[in-house]
């Protein structure tokens, strides 16, 4: 499904997962900003942000070891 391609150089990898992070953790403030009308980084905010990148990281392992078998 996943070519490996794309995920050949952990620094590109590593890169990835932040921006991923980055544009998840702006979701989460946003919809906090909606909810309680504070614009400011929540542990919601910031846990969605780790578990995206977490979430990015995982899938690249996957698919990195799909393509040496």
């Amino acid at each position: 499904m996943f070519d490996s391609t794309a995920f050949n150089s952990w620094p590109a990898i590593v890169l990835g997962a932040i921006v991923f992070g980055m544009l998840f953790g702006a979701i989460g403030m946003l919809s906090d900003f909606l909810f309680t009308g504070d614009l400011r980084i929540t542990r919601f905010a910031a846990g969605f942000a780790g578990c995206a990148s977490l979430g990015y990281l995982v899938v690249t392992a996957l698919a990195r070891r799909s393509e040496r078998m």
